[in-house]
């Protein structure tokens, strides 16, 4: 995927609520040559800094797994002069905020601060990012956090669906491995791999910055030279995984659990952004479950047939991958009855009550059909699978992170730092689309 693509979600990510205006994105490069994109907006006394690093989880070695979120999770535990509790405390004196989110691609940020106190926040990522201490107790207290979350997904029913997922369908690529890591892995994770990291992965060669608020241009430059200056110019990027895609379409994974709702995952090739009928695609799925409430599954799976609590589809796209996902939790006698359907011209354009079919006409619709034949798989195995599956404890998948840690995990990503331990994707330059938005992973 095009790195310029990561640029435009770092800018939009970045923006703040605004009235519907224009807006006019400028291209700052500071003295130093360090490129950021700049929306100002001084009606509020606010900065947003959203950032990225082209380097994420995919690239960790496999008996490293979860270094790259071993990283991010330590990273404001302490840094320069100050130990964890002085950092975060500054943080708290300054009412601002710095996070650290990473990904299978992507290891991304965000800064949110007012302007009096833009120097002294910006100068504390700073020393995060160039200066983290990891200090040996607050590396134990993370390490000890990370091997009970991962603990607790085991028995989880939406992290199970997602782990045996991405295990089945990539078991031989990086993607198929958690970001979240291993306990074995995660036990011989050192403080030496964690300063290795921050030394051979953060470079300004790597790096695609955004910048929203109460700043102009020239204020911006010198800021951008303090701030990320010190980074080495230039870094060698980890072999990158290779393009992949599912091995294990038509399978029924089924896992009995005893739990008062099964939970179903499904999964798919999707299509790359670059692919010139990537929106056509994206119209179909907003229209066929990636919308909020007015979606057809929505409409005929949950409010027609009374089948599921919820059902939703979304698109997920990777570097090297790109999948097209849905989700669904019902009632265990409710799997037998659940049947996938297939968007078809007549059902979506013939009925007048039905939401989005206005949408649908303007997205063109025979285009949607031809390349919905090419990408979507007949539905009739599917409709098998279930009926196999009929009356069974299913297990399910993971939406989001819902907690990082405590519940899903991707590209994707819910802090286990005190305060932001719990997020809900994401997402990042995450090139995610639609309402499920699984791409945060969960294996």
């Amino acid at each position: 995927m095009s790195r310029r693509l990561v640029i435009l979600g770092l800018a939009l990510g970045a923006l703040v609520a605004r009235p519907a205006a224009a807006v006019t994105i400028e291209k700052v490069v500071s003295p130093g040559g360090i490129e950021a994109w700049l929306v100002e907006d001084h009606g509020q006394k606010v900065i947003s800094l959203s950032y990225a690093f082209h380097t994420g989880g995919a690239e960790d070695a496999a008996d490293k797994d979860g270094l790259t979120e071993f990283v991010a999770s330590t990273l404001d535990e302490g840094a320069g002069a100050l130990d964890s509790e002085a950092y975060q405390g500054k943080l708290e004196d300054l009412s601002s905020s710095i996070t650290f989110e990473p990904s299978q691609d992507y290891f991304e940020g965000t800064v949110r601060t007012v302007s009096p106190h833009r120097d002294e926040v910006f100068d504390l990522l700073r020393l995060a990012l160039t200066q983290p201490r990891f200090d040996a107790p607050a590396v134990a207290r993370v390490r000890d956090e990370i091997t009970k979350a991962i603990a607790a997904r085991a028995e989880e029913p939406n992290a199970l669906a997602g782990k045996i997922w991405w295990r089945t369908n990539f078991p031989n690529e990086a993607y198929g491995r958690p970001l979240l890591g291993t306990a074995k892995t995660v036990d011989g994770i050192t403080i030496d791999d964690l300063k290795a990291y921050v030394q051979t992965r953060f470079g300004r060669n790597q790096l695609k910055l955004a910048v929203v608020g109460d700043l102009t241009p020239d204020e911006l430059k010198p800021l951008l030279d303090k701030t990320f200056g010190t980074l080495p110019a230039s870094v060698t990027e980890p072999a990158a995984p290779a393009d992949a895609a599912p091995v294990d379409g038509g399978k029924l994974l089924l896992v009995k659990k005893s739990v008062p709702q099964s939970i179903i995952l499904f999964g798919q090739p999707g299509l790359p952004i670059a692919d010139k009928d990537y929106y056509t695609f994206l119209v179909l799925n907003n229209v066929l479950g990636g919308g909020t409430f007015s979606t057809r599954l929505e409409h005929a799976v949950r409010e027609e047939k009374g089948l599921a609590y919820s059902i939703g589809t979304g698109l997920s796209n990777y570097d090297h991958a790109a999948l097209m996902f849905g989700q669904a939790g019902t009632h265990p006698p409710g799997m037998g009855a659940l049947r996938r359907r297939r968007s078809d011209r007549q059902g979506i354009e013939g009925r007048q009550d039905l939401p989005g079919r206005r949408l649908c006409a303007r997205a063109r619709f025979d285009a949607v059909d031809r390349r919905a034949a090419a990408v979507l798989p007949d539905p009739r195995p599917a409709d098998r699978l279930f009926r196999q599956a009929q009356g069974a404890d299913r297990k399910g998948h993971a939406g989001r992170r819902q907690a990082r840690r405590q519940g899903g995990d991707r590209s994707g990503q819910a802090r286990l730092r005190r305060g932001r331990r719990s997020r809900g994707r994401d997402a990042g330059p995450g090139r995610r689309s639609g309402r499920l938005s699984p791409s945060t992973r969960v294996g």
